[in-house]
This record gives C-alpha cells, sequence and structure tokens, in this order.
C-alpha cells in the first residue's frame, strides 16, 4: 500500500481484502486522498463504487468491470 489506503465499494471490501491479502479493517469505503481506490459494480445495473471525482484523475489500469485509480502522497507531503 505504498500509495496509501486501499478503498472499494462496500460490497466489495471482502472480495478486495481477499485478493490483496489485507485484513478488511485496511480498507475503506470513502476514498480520500492519498491512496489506491479499485472501482466496480457490486452487482449489475448499480452505477460503480466507490464515487471518485476529477481530482483521482483517469483509471490506471481497467479489467472488465473494474477500474484502479491511485493518488500517491510524494516525499513533500503533497499529492501527485
Amino acid at each position: 500500500m505504498r500509495c496509501g489506503r486501499p478503498y472499494a465499494g462496500a460490497y466489495n471490501i471482502a472480495m478486495v481484502s481477499w485478493f490483496l491479502d489485507v485484513p478488511g479493517e485496511r480498507l475503506s469505503f470513502k476514498p480520500n486522498l492519498p491512496g489506491v481506490v479499485l472501482r466496480a459494480r457490486s452487482r449489475p445495473g448499480v452505477y460503480p463504487t466507490p464515487p471518485v471525482n476529477d481530482a483521482w484523475g483517469r483509471p490506471v489500469a481497467t479489467a472488465g468491470e473494474w477500474a484502479i485509480y491511485k493518488s500517491c502522497a510524494d516525499v513533500g507531503g503533497g499529492v501527485r
């Protein structure tokens, strides 16, 4: 978790924590900068979660319904 805390949709936290092999308590569903957002739909017909805004930029990776956004803290404490 070099870029900060990981975030996922509330209904995806258990699955994401299992795939990342991190305790579910380390993930949150309310994204804050810096961090990494693993975003997807929890079921067909709903919006992908968690919500992201323009501060996250474009996804760094996508696969199927999934999109990953990252915003890392730099050495000076800013966000890049």
